[in-house]
């Protein structure tokens, strides 16, 4: 938005939308008081054998932070990539994912349900208490962790915070 302003001459305007968008979505976030200070981390399934584990540094994950989550660190056993946004970790390790909750985007549900039923991801202490998102669909993966803007996030965001709300009270319970 902010290159955007500049370039249209309208710095001003693009600023206000910015810090509009970003009451908004603390509002949002307000209706879920467990969700402010979890720990997560942000975890793409790569179907082959490894997650990617966005890390701080990374727009996607900065957009969580921006409402009072926490970025996780590196799990013991990861490979940080050549970006120093993400690392990989192979499915052997992610139950040492050192989060709260995690939070995923997946393209349909049968994908989704398909890597939390693996025994490797079902040995986590976050998926056997339900501390995950199930967030589905190419549309919603977008419009918040992908090609994001005030217009997406306010038709996206919605849905995402609620299970944000979801999950981190599932990460709180006993």
């Amino acid at each position: 938005m902010t290159v955007t302003g500049q370039a249209l001459g309208r710095s001003e305007q693009a600023e206000v939308l910015i810090a509009d968008t970003m009451d908004w979505m603390i509002e949002q976030r307000n209706a879920y008081p467990e969700i402010e200070g979890t720990v997560f981390a942000n975890i793409v399934n790569r179907n082959d054998g490894q997650v990617s584990v966005r890390i701080e540094g990374d727009p996607r994950v900065q957009l969580f932070a921006d409402i009072g989550m926490v970025p996780a660190g590196e799990a013991d056993g990861g490979a940080l990539v050549d970006t120093r946004i993400a690392y990989l970790l192979s499915y052997e390790n992610f139950d040492t994912i050192p989060a709260d909750l995690l939070l995923s985007f997946f393209s349909g549900q049968q994908s989704a349900d398909e890597f939390f039923a693996m025994e490797l991801i079902q040995l986590s202490p976050l998926v056997r208490k339900g501390a995950y998102t199930n967030l589905v669909g190419d549309e919603l993966t977008m419009a918040v962790s992908g090609a994001i803007t005030p217009a997406s996030l306010r038709w996206g965001f919605p849905e995402v915070i609620a299970e944000l709300g979801r999950a981190a009270a599932a990460a709180r319970s006993e």
